[in-house]
Protein backbone atom coordinates (compact mmCIF):
# COMPACT_ATOMS: atom_id res chain seq x y z
CA UNK A 1 0.00 0.00 0.00
CA UNK A 2 2.91 2.26 0.76
CA UNK A 3 4.00 2.02 -2.53
CA UNK A 4 1.02 2.50 -4.51
CA UNK A 5 0.90 5.99 -2.51
CA UNK A 6 4.74 7.03 -3.38
CA UNK A 7 3.87 5.81 -6.99
CA UNK A 8 0.96 8.46 -6.84
CA UNK A 9 2.71 11.11 -5.23
CA UNK A 10 5.60 10.55 -7.91
CA UNK A 11 3.26 10.69 -10.96
CA UNK A 12 1.61 13.92 -9.65
CA UNK A 13 4.68 15.54 -8.58
CA UNK A 14 6.33 14.95 -12.21
CA UNK A 15 2.84 16.01 -13.94
CA UNK A 16 3.14 19.16 -11.54
CA UNK A 17 6.57 19.67 -12.75
CA UNK A 18 5.90 18.87 -16.18
CA UNK A 19 2.75 21.41 -16.51
CA UNK A 20 5.15 24.34 -14.99
CA UNK A 21 7.55 24.08 -17.46
CA UNK A 22 5.72 23.63 -20.37
CA UNK A 23 3.51 26.28 -18.77
CA UNK A 24 6.87 28.82 -18.39
CA UNK A 25 7.79 28.02 -21.88
CA UNK A 26 5.05 29.85 -23.19
CA UNK A 27 3.19 26.46 -24.82
CA UNK A 28 -0.21 26.94 -22.94
CA UNK A 29 -0.16 31.07 -23.74
CA UNK A 30 -1.44 30.39 -27.63
CA UNK A 31 -3.77 27.97 -27.22
CA UNK A 32 -6.77 30.21 -28.46
CA UNK A 33 -4.75 31.17 -31.66
CA UNK A 34 -7.33 28.71 -33.61
CA UNK A 35 -10.05 30.68 -32.09
CA UNK A 36 -12.23 32.63 -34.70
CA UNK A 37 -11.47 36.14 -32.62
CA UNK A 38 -8.12 35.82 -33.59
CA UNK A 39 -8.67 36.32 -37.07
CA UNK A 40 -8.43 39.88 -38.71
CA UNK A 41 -11.01 39.18 -40.70
CA UNK A 42 -13.57 40.63 -38.77
CA UNK A 43 -11.49 43.77 -37.78
CA UNK A 44 -13.60 46.85 -38.68
CA UNK A 45 -11.99 49.54 -41.26
CA UNK A 46 -10.95 52.84 -39.74
CA UNK A 47 -13.24 55.69 -39.78
CA UNK A 48 -9.85 58.14 -40.30
CA UNK A 49 -7.03 58.46 -42.01
CA UNK A 50 -3.85 56.94 -40.48
CA UNK A 51 -2.15 59.53 -39.05
CA UNK A 52 -4.96 61.70 -37.97
CA UNK A 53 -5.30 63.12 -34.75
CA UNK A 54 -7.09 60.11 -31.49
CA UNK A 55 -8.99 61.17 -29.07
CA UNK A 56 -8.87 59.65 -26.18
CA UNK A 57 -12.19 58.58 -25.59
CA UNK A 58 -11.87 56.76 -29.54
CA UNK A 59 -8.90 54.54 -27.90
CA UNK A 60 -10.88 53.46 -24.55
CA UNK A 61 -14.03 52.50 -27.30
CA UNK A 62 -11.94 49.95 -28.94
CA UNK A 63 -11.20 48.15 -26.40
CA UNK A 64 -11.57 44.84 -27.81
CA UNK A 65 -9.51 42.26 -29.74
CA UNK A 66 -11.40 42.95 -33.37
CA UNK A 67 -10.45 46.43 -32.55
CA UNK A 68 -7.55 47.21 -29.68
CA UNK A 69 -6.51 50.43 -29.69
CA UNK A 70 -3.52 51.06 -27.47
CA UNK A 71 -1.68 54.46 -26.44
CA UNK A 72 2.51 54.22 -26.68
CA UNK A 73 4.27 57.48 -26.17
CA UNK A 74 1.50 59.55 -27.14
CA UNK A 75 0.86 57.74 -30.63
CA UNK A 76 -2.35 55.14 -31.37
CA UNK A 77 -1.50 52.15 -32.48
CA UNK A 78 -3.78 49.37 -33.72
CA UNK A 79 -2.87 45.56 -32.58
CA UNK A 80 -4.23 43.27 -34.91
CA UNK A 81 -6.23 40.17 -33.14
CA UNK A 82 -3.91 38.04 -34.75
CA UNK A 83 -1.17 39.19 -33.33
CA UNK A 84 -2.81 39.77 -29.75
CA UNK A 85 -3.12 36.25 -30.14
CA UNK A 86 0.36 34.95 -30.63
CA UNK A 87 2.19 37.36 -28.41
CA UNK A 88 4.83 35.32 -26.86
CA UNK A 89 3.52 36.73 -23.45
CA UNK A 90 -0.06 35.34 -23.94
CA UNK A 91 -3.16 36.82 -25.64
CA UNK A 92 -3.93 38.37 -22.35
CA UNK A 93 -0.95 40.88 -22.29
CA UNK A 94 -2.26 42.60 -24.88
CA UNK A 95 -5.81 42.31 -24.77
CA UNK A 96 -6.80 43.18 -21.03
CA UNK A 97 -4.93 46.47 -22.43
CA UNK A 98 -7.20 47.20 -25.47
CA UNK A 99 -8.39 50.59 -25.20
CA UNK A 100 -5.36 51.73 -22.69
CA UNK A 101 -1.92 53.55 -22.47
CA UNK A 102 0.44 51.29 -22.72
CA UNK A 103 3.63 53.06 -22.20
CA UNK A 104 4.73 51.84 -18.64
CA UNK A 105 4.33 48.38 -19.11
CA UNK A 106 5.43 48.15 -22.51
CA UNK A 107 8.71 49.91 -21.12
CA UNK A 108 9.10 47.50 -18.29
CA UNK A 109 8.39 44.40 -19.78
CA UNK A 110 11.22 42.69 -21.91
CA UNK A 111 10.41 44.91 -25.07
CA UNK A 112 13.72 46.51 -27.13
CA UNK A 113 13.84 47.79 -30.50
CA UNK A 114 12.63 44.92 -32.23
CA UNK A 115 9.25 44.89 -30.55
CA UNK A 116 9.42 48.80 -30.83
CA UNK A 117 9.86 48.39 -34.68
CA UNK A 118 6.93 45.80 -34.89
CA UNK A 119 4.70 47.86 -33.18
CA UNK A 120 5.55 50.95 -35.07
CA UNK A 121 4.08 48.85 -37.95
CA UNK A 122 0.44 49.02 -36.34
CA UNK A 123 0.49 53.10 -35.80
CA UNK A 124 -2.27 54.75 -37.04
CA UNK A 125 -2.05 58.15 -35.06
CA UNK A 126 -1.53 60.92 -32.56
CA UNK A 127 -3.21 60.80 -29.61
CA UNK A 128 -4.95 64.34 -29.55
CA UNK A 129 -4.55 66.59 -26.32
Amino acid sequence: MGKVIAIILLIGIVGAAGFLILQQSGTFNNLNSGDALCSDANTPPLSFSVGSEISLSTVRANNTIQSCFVIYEDKVYRIPASWICEHPGGRNEIESRCGQDVTFIFNQGQHGKAEENQLSTYYIGELAD
